[in-house]
């Protein structure tokens, strides 16, 4: 027999961790953020998490289930990490980084160039975010 009162427990420590985790994720933007405006003089205001897409073409392997599909993109959601500039200036937006999270929150992915950088922690994070700087 299920017992659904274990399995709601469970449910909720899982959620706790995930609720640290994705704060702990947002101090660290949030502190990067900030030193970088400051380290910047202002000239970056910002850097956020934006949701994005991207168009890809699509692989032979989809083609060839469905022919109809030649000449189109794949639309692809994501999430990105984007500086931006000062308030003052024409505003402009300088995309950092990909950023992929594991439903627990870690590991992070920072895929940037064609490095895919996996930071399973606090400090992982930090050293990925710094080392994309």
């Amino acid at each position: 027999m299920v017992d659904f009162d274990n399995a709601f427990k469970r449910g909720i420590q899982n959620a706790d961790v995930v609720a640290k985790n994705m704060g702990e994720i947002d101090d660290v933007l949030h502190r990067l953020s900030e030193q970088v405006r400051v380290a910047s003089d202002g000239a970056i205001t910002e850097i956020v998490r934006a949701d994005r897409t991207k168009h890809v073409r699509r692989g032979p392997v989809e083609l060839t289930r469905d022919p109809d599909l030649l000449g189109t993109n794949r639309r692809i959601d994501y999430t990105a990490l984007v500086a931006i500039r000062a308030a003052n200036e024409p505003k402009l937006e300088a995309e950092l980084c990909e950023l992929r999270f594991a439903p627990t929150g870690y590991p992070v992915s920072l895929l940037f160039g064609k490095r895919d950088v996996a930071c399973h922690d606090k400090g992982g994070l930090e050293k990925g975010l710094a080392s994309l700087l």
